[in-house]
Order: C-alpha cells, then sequence, then structure tokens
C-alpha cells in the first residue's frame, strides 16, 4: 500500500533548546530540571538551573523530545516540569487533524536511526533542524495511524518489560558486590587501599589515531568506543579494520582481561566507564584513540571485580572529578590511574568472580531475547510505514 507523503514541515514544529548558562546550574534541587541530550532516554534530569528563563522553553511529561548530537534518539519526556537545553528539541506542535502524536513518534524513531548512519562520524554527529524538516512522512488516514500506534505500542512495552530484566540483573550484580565487600565509601571490612596504578602492568595507554572514513576490508581489526561502552565484556557485531603499521599494532593490541576505559564523551556519565576484553576474538584488536587501556595484574586486581567496583559511586565519583568538559567531557589516563581502588584478598575476588559469571551467564540470555526482540520491533516499524501492517 502507498500512502501519500507531507513534508515534516507541513505538520509539524519543532522547538530548539536555549543556550542556559551552566553557571546556574545546580544539582541540589534549587529550580527547575534541565534537560541534556544524556537526559532525553532516560526521561528525567538531576541538574538543576536556578535563573531566568521563557516559560515556552518549559518541558512537560508526555512532551517528545529529540537529541541532536550523538546519536538522535527521541523519547516521551517523563520527568516532570524541566527547561529544554540547547541541543535538545521538543516537537512543538502537531496539527492534530492530520496526524497522530504517537504515530509521528514511531516513525521519528525508524527515520532518525537511518539518518544517524548515514552521518559521518568525526568526532560527533550533529543533527539539524533543516533535516528533520525535510523529512517525508507518510500519512496514511488518521484512524490507521491511531492503530499503527495501538499495535507498536504493545511491542514497545513487551521491551520494556525484556529490558526490566536486564536492569534487574544489574542491580543482582551491585547487591552481591556489597554483600561480599561491603560499601567502598565507608569501607566497613577494611579492605587496602591504593591507587590503580599500582595495581598495574606497565602503565596505561591511549589508542589507535584513526579516521572513520579511512576503513578497509583487509586491514587490522579496531575496537572503537560504541563496540564496549556500557557492556561488562567488550563485544563488537561488526568489526570495522584500518590501515595500521607493524609498530602500531603492537602497541595498540588487545589481550584477554584488559580494562578499556572511555577517554572522551558526549556527557559526564559516559566518561571513564569500563570493559573487559574477552577471551576470544577480539583478542589482537587494536583500540581507538578515544579509549584509555589498562593491563591489570591479575594477581593483585582480578578484570571481573574491578569492573563491578567501577561502578561503585565511589570510582564513579573519583572520575568525574578528574573529567574536563568543553565541546566534550574528557578524562586522562592519570584522571583514571590515580583513583583509588580497595584490593580484598584475591580468594574472595575469585569467590566473587565465579558468582559475577552466573549473574552474566542469565544476563546474556536476556540480552539475546532482548536483541531477537529488537530485530522484531525494528521489522514491525518497517513493516507499518510501508503500509503493510
Amino acid at each position: 500500500m502507498t500512502w501519500r507523503a507531507v513534508k515534516f514541515r507541513e505538520v509539524i514544529s519543532m522547538l530548539s533548546g536555549f543556550a542556559f548558562e551552566a553557571d546556574l546550574f545546580n544539582t541540589t534541587g534549587n529550580g527547575l530540571p534541565v534537560v541534556r541530550i544524556r537526559d532525553v532516554v532516560r526521561g528525567y534530569s538531576e541538574t538543576f538551573y536556578d535563573g531566568p528563563f521563557d516559560k515556552k522553553f518549559i518541558v512537560k511529561d508526555g512532551d517528545f523530545l529529540i537529541g541532536m548530537d550523538g546519536e538522535f534518539n527521541i523519547s516521551a519526556w517523563r520527568g516532570g516540569d524541566a527547561l529544554l537545553n540547547q541541543r535538545v528539541c521538543k516537537i512543538d506542535t502537531v496539527d492534530e487533524r492530520r496526524v497522530d502524536k504517537n504515530y509521528l513518534a514511531y516513525f521519528l524513531s525508524l527515520a532518525l536511526k537511518k539518518i544517524e548512519d548515514a552521518t559521518p562520524f568525526v568526532t560527533v554527529k550533529h543533527l539539524s533542524i533543516k533535516t528533520l524538516n525535510s523529512l517525508d512522512v507518510p500519512l496514511p488516514p488518521l484512524a490507521e495511524q491511531q492503530r499503527i500506534a495501538a499495535i507498536l505500542d504493545c511491542a514497545a512495552a513487551l521491551r520494556a518489560k525484556r529490558r526490566a530484566t536486564l536492569a534487574k540483573l544489574d542491580e543482582l550484580l551491585q547487591a552481591t558486590f556489597i554483600e561480599m565487600f561491603g560499601e567502598p565509601v565507608t569501607n566497613p571490612k577494611g579492605w587496602d587501599i591504593c591507587p590503580l596504578s599500582d595495581c598495574l602492568v606497565g602503565s596505561a595507554s591511549n589508542g589507535f589515531f584513526a579516521k572513520g572514513d579511512k576503513y578497509t576490508t583487509r586491514g587490522t581489526p579496531i575496537i572503537w568506543i560504541s563496540d564496549f561502552i556500557d557492556l561488562f565484556y567488550a563485544k563488537v557485531d561488526n568489526i570495522k579494520r584500518v590501515e595500521a603499521n607493524a609498530k602500531d599494532i603492537a602497541k595498540n593490541q588487545v589481550r584477554y582481561g584488559d580494562v578499556l576505559f572511555c577517554r572522551s564523551s558526549l556527557t559526564p556519565a559516559g566518561i571513564g566507564k569500563a570493559s573487559i576484553i574477552p577471551p576470544g576474538d577480539l583478542e589482537g584488536t587494536i583500540f581507538e584513540c578515544h579509549i584509555i587501556k589498562c593491563t591489570l595484574n591479575q594477581s593483585v586486581l582480578l578484570p571481573e571485580f574491578f569492573r563491578v567496583f567501577s561502578d561503585t559511586p565511589y570510582f564513579r565519583q573519583q572520575i568525574l572529578k578528574h573529567a574536563k568538559t568543553a565541546t566534550m567531557t574528557t578524562i586522562s589516563q592519570q584522571g583514571i590511574v590515580n583513583n583509588k581502588v580497595f584490593v580484598p584478598p584475591l580468594e574472595m575476588q575469585q569467590k566473587f568472580k565465579e558468582a559475577c559469571n552466573q549473574i552474566l551467564t542469565q544476563r546474556e540470555l536476556s540480552v539475546k531475547s532482548l536483541a531477537v526482540f529488537d530485530t522484531f520491533f525494528h521489522s514491525l516499524q518497517q513493516r507499518a510505514f510501508r503500509g503493510n501492517l
């Protein structure tokens, strides 16, 4: 079935966020929450703005927001009244006689993914209002739009339940850590504390500088930040390759147990996030320059123990103190290796590793299930907007 298409700008208007004064931001709850790119998907903000503002920039629950840098996401806001910051846009008005808002949101999530995939990567991908306004929106009758949105709502609810299962397993991992070792901030069991640098083999290192438009078919496989951010073990679904000489390959190779840290990120939430190189195909791969690699002395600190420790508020607060923000948030090698870790006896770390692996086995099954469902959901969206649902 072929539906008439209209230009995005004919039925929707967008409001771009305002560049609120960062000096007036706070984390103590004074003023209104301010919505930045990192807040779009999660639907809430922990940063507040205490200063003058125009009421047109107030965001309400249910408003659809779009992140315009990095990953192009659309999500319904659910964090109460907040302020729309720069590089976040809001769907301001919709011609409700012609367009169902939920139908539009599902269409945009598919369209934004296509735009993101087609946008060249240099440092950060940027989306413009002009690009959105030029989109062709397929426009079946309003009743048909509502039917499509209702079907996708049901599928999205099932996908959310699968994601909730993953979140519970992550909580179990942290709870197991606290039960065995205690809260790191207070260190009630009195474990030895030392800088991370004392637990390394050699020193930390930055990776290989590679241009994203210089991929090859027969070069050296390379790991990018997107391959491991928020993952316990780094995982590459579609490995990319670059040309690198023997010296660079030897310097930047990874091995099982190496810990990779995110060196630069659009948001502080991503900076210094860690992932472990698993045994297998990734060994011998090189890593790119926005990553910092640390090789742990595994007679002192096991990678699985450290990976969970790195997500504790104790370690994250140290990381954020060393992070610097300009257009992007960055951290240096010293900003990572100078941070304090506590070092329980190796046999206790080994017991935790065994418990950790049991949880991770269940988590991997849930991840695979979610991946299958994500594929199904993506297919459902494509069929919906081709008129085949």
